[in-house]
């Protein structure tokens, strides 16, 4: 069951995933493992993996992430999966996802401190926590804040989601 923050575009809404432990574990150790590979050129000041992280444990995340948004895996014209490791002051500076019609955020491991998601157009801040997939139109403009307790890792995964010509639809 969606929650939604609002009524108008761009539409932001969140749930929680049934995912396995023996998945997140797997998530934590592949993003862990295979490092920071953006070096701080792109808007994320974390380690960040690849744009298209293709692993098993990304790909079985990647067909919770589908089945929960009820799209098609067919429908999509293309699809960008990367890892996320927040570790003290790394944040997110303010930035949107187009021309992606959907973007997501999956919170493998959130811990009590663990930095917040903020979404400029509806000036709402989101707590993030274990399991949650937070869904939104990849034109809301959004940061994410540092941890407020040092010494915790925060784990996500982030992705873009393009849908082919003859299915874009907007986020229900």
């Amino acid at each position: 069951m969606w929650t939604y923050l609002n009524d108008e575009t761009p539409k932001i809404k969140y749930t929680f995933l049934d995912a396995t432990d023996n998945l997140l574990e797997q998530l934590t150790k592949d993003i862990k493992n295979t490092g920071d590979k953006q070096s701080g050129t792109t808007n994320v000041y974390a380690h960040m993996t690849d744009w298209r992280t293709r692993l098993r444990s990304f790909d079985a995340l990647s067909k919770l992430v589908f089945n929960a948004l009820d799209i098609d895996p067919k429908t999509v014209e293309d699809f960008q999966h990367w890892g996320l490791l927040y570790k003290d002051n790394d944040c997110a500076k303010p930035h949107a996802h187009d021309p992606a019609e959907y973007a997501f955020v999956f919170y493998i491991d959130a811990p009590e401190g663990s930095g917040e998601i903020h979404f400029h157009d509806i000036d709402y801040t989101l707590t993030p926590q274990k399991n949650m997939l937070v869904a939104f139109e990849g034109t809301a403009i959004h940061e994410v804040y540092p941890n407020t307790i040092s010494g915790i890792e925060r784990v996500a995964t982030a992705g873009n989601i393009v849908l082919s010509v003859d299915n874009v639809q907007k986020i229900r």
